[in-house]
């Protein structure tokens, strides 16, 4: 488990706009493996809005969420979510972490440690 607020700071990434810290046990983008304690990643995309799926993520348990624009951290936190708004960028900075997984295990769950 980590605290939300250190999982940015290990990335380097500073949000937008931030509310509640808790301790979360996984990442997911996808709100259908939900669990306990995990952390719903919303993900910008052409065919449609991944906030609207905040909701049942936070039904199977989801304890906080990253969003990609200011309606989504709105409804996150009216939610009862910790959340985190992280504005999209055309040039992410490279992510450490994301450079050690086979590319085939990028869009799979990960446990935190």
């Amino acid at each position: 488990m980590i605290l939300f607020s250190e999982l940015f700071s290990r990335a380097s990434i500073v949000p937008d706009a931030f509310s509640g810290d808790v301790e979360i046990t996984t990442l997911v983008m996808d709100s259908r493996k939900a669990m306990p304690g995990c952390c719903f990643v919303c993900m910008p995309s052409e065919s449609g809005d991944s906030h609207r799926f905040l909701s049942s993520a936070r039904n199977a348990g989801a304890v906080a969420a990253i969003v990609h624009s200011r309606e989504g951290f709105e409804a996150a936190v009216g939610l009862g979510l910790a959340c985190a708004f992280v504005e999209p960028s055309l040039s992410p900075p490279p992510n450490p972490l994301l450079h050690r997984r086979p590319p085939s295990q990028a869009n799979r769950r990960h446990r935190l440690q």
